[in-house]
């Protein structure tokens, strides 16, 4: 089993890499004709993030699955690949504080995003039923990412109602829950909640009367207030708290400090501080006995019930209202006929209103598995009908391979939503509810999640044949190491602190997959980013002349180019070769002056590194030849004459008179020349030791007062003179043997100090200044001299009579 599981995944990631097509057309790929469905044009596949697929199709069904009339359907559907361990299905509700809050799909989708750094959502659907018109709480047992906010269970049977549950590993659990009947204290060292250090059983949460034991959790939604005396209080700021319709409670949030409880207080969402209204986000822990030891200031800690048994596992779900589909049987077959519906009533029991919810026509919301363990979201809106029954909808899930399904929320909260290529979340279906397309707001979404690739692609710096990726600003995406981005079977390994790579040799305007695995946090994660090749441009421009048009030919790609081109003037074509990618214009003439002409080309674009070619047409346009006679440069020359003379001779038409201005560029400077002259002299210009360049411009004017210029090729004269350089010296800087140019400034003396052996010294050059430092000897006749040998004698003189006294 192991290994038939690794075969898929490693065939998954091998079809990732290839390169695939941004959106599909098929014909009936997935459904068929029967008695029951009509294939109404054709099916339409787009391919997601993560290899989700999402499918659209329309199609007609029977009114409870018989008679003759069929009535019309849009149906979407998202699924996963089988057995993917990279897609997580996750529940979530949008996250106000304090308070159930309803929205969008989409919005919800949204603050996931937002409140799980890292993760992105690929599609989705509405989930559970709710408190449309209250507090929008959903109305039976919701975890989102191991945070159980609706413990209350509102179940009878598991045909009814019942959780689809999701582990970590994103295997799925159904049925009716088992849940604690006491609430625990999760401790952790961090707000991520991933490190829990231990798990303790509160004594109470919102208690009419307190606890002389074990800790007790006091919330904002607490009614009454509390005699705190001989407590120990350990306040805490929440991040989330949530009351039931049941009186259930789920919280977390951050231990803030600990003090002595007071004769009369409760924690508060707000309070009023110096006359201003602070948003403090109270709750607080209260214990007699001590059990507040195991706690410290700055741990973080989920107060909740928790799923026991086989549910225990469970990080995410969603809880249903009717199973429709069992292993393959559509559970609520032939329900229009009163004895069926008897048999069905015996055999699943008791719903809600009896089967009134199975038997109306609604859109519907389902959930559904394929047999190879794909997961399935589906929503199906009426086109002529208000919708499906839940037989009809269990024979479509059934129709596109699901084995099981279940029925979520529909009618007006039926919504389908989709991430698409530029990573934009978008509605796919139209809702029913505001009868233009709005999203109804529900109590909670069930989505298809991946991890962020942490990349994004560069469009501007992206060609036809390359992408390049740049990695995305902020915390969560500076963590990643150990990166690998595998494209087309090729491996791209990042160092760490990288934040861009080139991906090369791709396929022009095609869209793929890259594989991109990395480290974070101690986690190794394996995703997917999409990007797509941008469209090559052939770089032909046609530009009209008075006797027809120039082709002017620029390069628009590092490797592609455009190396043939077959043009179609009315009928007759002309062939422009551009092998060698070197062609700048391809000049056509002989055609009418102020004249309408229909023009198409076919271009052959060459890959200059593989050889590879390929054709694109250019679809038929009329171009005008001009009105008027474009000046020209026909002829221009250079003949050097004695005396370091050099004649520019030049030959300008100028049929209509629009030129303007002529000058010749001289190494960069402008000398202006006469139209009419046809020549002009240039004096001392040694050709001998350097080069020169000429050029001739014509500035003219078109006569709707546009300026435009025309240029002759480069001419040179003279061979460019190398230098041959003689390293500067103390005195002198870098100069040229032959031309005495010079390069710098002198290198200046590094002198050493004069000394008595030798005068002040260049250590470079060896030049001196000045003399050496004198000897010095001691003078003569001095009298400090004198007096100290006089005093040294007369000592040694009395100690000789010191010693001669003893003898």
């Amino acid at each position: 089993m192991k290994i038939k599981k690794l075969l898929l995944a490693f065939l998954m990631l091998v079809g990732l890499c290839i390169s695939i097509s941004a959106k599909t057309v098929t014909t009936n790929a997935s459904l068929s004709d029967n008695k029951i469905f009509k294939i109404n044009g054709e099916e339409k596949i787009s391919y997601l993030v993560g290899g989700v697929e999402l499918h659209e199709q329309k199609i007609g069904a029977l009114k409870d699955c018989a008679g003759n009339y069929y009535y019309d359907y849009d149906t979407f559907y998202l699924q996963t690949q089988a057995n993917s361990e990279n897609v997580k299905i996750v529940s979530w509700s949008y996250r106000n504080a304090e308070k159930w809050q309803m929205n969008g799909v989409s919005e919800i989708a949204r603050n996931f995003e937002e409140h799980n750094p890292g993760w992105i959502v690929v599609g989705g659907t509405n989930a559970d039923f709710f408190n449309i018109n209250s507090n929008g709480q959903m109305l039976n047992t919701a975890m989102e990412n191991g945070e159980l906010i609706n413990p209350d269970p509102n179940y009878s049977n598991p045909w009814w109602r019942g959780i689809l549950g999701f582990t970590k590993d994103n295997e799925l659990i159904t049925g009716i829950p088992s849940v604690t009947n006491y609430y625990n204290l999760h401790v952790y060292t961090e707000k991520t909640m991933k490190n829990e250090t231990k798990t303790i059983q509160v004594a109470g949460v919102n208690p009419g009367t307190l606890s002389e034991t074990g800790i007790t959790v006091i919330t904002k939604d607490s009614g009454s207030f509390y005699d705190l005396t001989g407590y120990t209080v350990m306040e805490g700021k929440y991040d989330l708290v949530r009351r039931t319709d049941l009186n259930s409670f789920y919280l977390k949030g951050t231990i803030t400090k600990v003090r002595e409880g007071k004769a009369k207080e409760k924690p508060f969402d707000v309070r009023e501080i110096n006359g201003v209204n602070d948003y403090v986000q109270e709750f607080y822990l209260v214990a007699k006995d001590g059990s507040l030891d195991q706690l410290s200031i700055g741990d973080y800690i989920k107060c909740q019930k928790d799923y026991t048994g086989k549910y225990a596992e469970v990080y995410n779900s969603a809880s249903y209202w009717w199973k429709i589909l069992d292993e393959g049987t559509v559970m609520f077959e032939g329900h229009s006929d009163p004895k069926k519906r008897e048999e069905i009533i015996k055999k699943y029991g008791q719903g809600y209103s009896d089967l009134g919810y199975v038997t109306c026509t609604k859109a519907r919301c389902l959930f559904g598995v394929k047999a190879d363990g794909s997961y399935v979201m589906t929503c199906i809106s009426g086109s002529t009908s208000s919708g499906m029954t839940l037989s009809e909808a269990a024979y479509f899930m059934k129709e596109i391979g699901c084995v099981n399904a279940w029925d979520f929320d529909g009618g007006g909260s039926a919504t389908i939503i989709a991430r698409n290529d530029e990573g934009k979340i978008y509605t796919v279906n139209t809702p029913s509810d505001a009868g233009d397309g709005t999203e109804r707001r529900v109590g909670n979404a069930i989505l298809m999640v991946v991890r962020d690739s942490g990349f994004k692609v560069n469009n501007s710096k992206s060609t036809p044949s390359t992408v390049t990726l740049e990695r995305k600003a902020g915390e969560e995406y500076s963590k990643m190491t150990n990166i690998s981005i595998t494209i087309n079977n090729k491996e791209y390994k990042l160092a760490d602190d990288q934040t861009t790579c080139e991906i090369v040799g791709l396929a022009e305007n095609t869209k793929y997959y890259a594989t991109v695995k990395y480290t974070s946090e101690g986690e190794n994660y394996t995703t997917t980013l999409p990007i797509v090749t941008n469209k090559y441009y052939h770089g032909v421009d046609i530009v009209p002349t008075s006797d027809g048009f120039n082709f002017n030919i620029w390069r628009t790609d590092e490797i592609l180019y455009t190396s043939k081109i077959i043009a179609k003037i009315e009928d007759k074509e002309y062939v422009i070769d551009n092998a060698d990618g070197k062609l700048e214009t391809y000049r056509v003439k002989g055609l009418f002056k102020d004249d309408t002409y229909r023009i198409s080309f076919t271009y052959t674009v060459t890959n200059s590194e593989t050889g590879e070619s390929f054709e694109r047409t250019e679809t038929e346009k009329e171009y005008h030849t001009l009105s008027y006679s474009l000046p020209e440069i026909t002829d221009f020359n250079l003949k050097k004459r004695a005396g370091n003379k050099v004649v520019a001779n030049y030959t300008i038409e100028d049929e209509d008179g629009l030129v303007t201005s002529a000058y010749i560029m001289h190494n960069g400077e402008k000398v202006k020349v006469e139209v009419a002259d046809g020549k002009y002299t240039f004096s001392d210009i040694d050709v001998e030791s350097s080069r020169h360049s000429f050029k001739l411009v014509v500035e003219y004017e078109t006569p709707d007062g546009k300026p435009q210029k025309v240029e002759s090729e480069e001419l040179t004269l003279g061979e460019e003179h190398v230098h041959e350089w003689v390293e500067a010296t103390c005195t002198a800087p870098k100069t040229c043997k032959t031309c005495g140019a010079t390069e710098g400034e002198a290198l200046g003396h590094d002198w050493k100090e004069a000394t008595t052996e030798a005068p002040k010294t260049c250590t470079r050059c060896g030049t001196t200044e000045g003399e050496k430092l004198p000897t010095e000897k001691p003078k003569k006749n001095c009298k400090k001299t004198s007096l100290i040998s006089i005093l040294v004698s007369l000592t040694v003189l009395a100690g000789c009579l010191v010693i001669r006294k003893k003898h």
